[in-house]
């Protein structure tokens, strides 16, 4: 399945009167990590894309987390993954925010 260029877009750093979707990337960062969790290289993953450089990160930042073993831990390490980039990007977006409104 290839990640369509809505997704990368929405991966993309984005102007600051842009509203990036938080979800989105989200989700984008679980199905990388559901990836990892099914033993699929970096490789593999990159291919999938059209533009792989937009993903890159969220792809290394992945394989850093150990491949679990048990089904039940595979689940959770997606969660854990999806809600990380989720707090990353509400927290950035909240920072554009408070910059836009000190200027």
């Amino acid at each position: 399945m290839k990640l369509t260029a809505f997704i990368l877009a929405a991966l993309l750093s984005a102007p600051a009167a842009a509203e990036v979707d938080c979800i989105l990337i989200a989700k984008v960062a679980e199905k990388i990590m559901e990836h990892r969790q099914q033993n699929m290289t970096t490789t593999q993953i990159l291919d999938m894309v059209e533009e792989p450089e937009a993903i890159r990160d969220m792809v290394i930042l992945a394989y850093r987390q150990p491949l679990e073993k048990s089904k039940e831990r595979k689940q959770e390490a997606v969660v854990e993954f999806g809600l990380l980039f989720l707090k990353v990007c509400a927290e950035s977006e909240k920072e554009q925010a408070q910059e836009g409104i000190r200027l």
